[in-house]
């Protein structure tokens, strides 16, 4: 078994302050449609919901070795729930250039707290 991690740590003020900028399209270019209705749905802590989901796309790019930019949107990871724990499902295009083998299981955590949000990502490849 081979494994893969990853780490990020967010200010949930910074993501709240890109998010609200005039004229930006942060959440278009980060998260899917389904991640921001998820968000938007918790009014009263959205912003701590927006930065977790960003700081484990993030953790998650780490552990694979690959920055955001032209190559991945963060927009090709998403943060969905089964149940009570999240998971990262990943866009049919993201999965074909990182040629994932059928066995490899992605296993991720988030939290945010106060002023910041962490999220960490394991990818076990066998």
């Amino acid at each position: 078994m081979h494994y893969l991690s990853g780490m990020d740590l967010v200010e949930i003020e910074e993501i709240r302050s890109k998010i609200e900028a005039p004229g930006a399209f942060f959440l278009e270019e980060n998260f899917t449609p389904a991640e921001i209705e998820y968000c938007e749905s918790h009014k009263k802590n959205k912003y701590e919901h927006y930065a977790g989901r960003y700081a484990v796309k993030r953790a998650f790019l780490k552990a694979v070795s690959l920055g955001a930019g032209p190559i991945v949107r963060l927009s090709d990871v998403e943060v969905t729930r089964n149940g009570r724990a999240p998971r990262l499902e990943l866009s049919s295009g993201l999965k074909q250039k990182l040629k994932f083998s059928p066995n490899t299981k992605i296993y991720i955590s988030l939290a945010h707290e106060r002023a910041l949000a962490v999220g960490t990502a394991l990818i076990a490849q066998s």
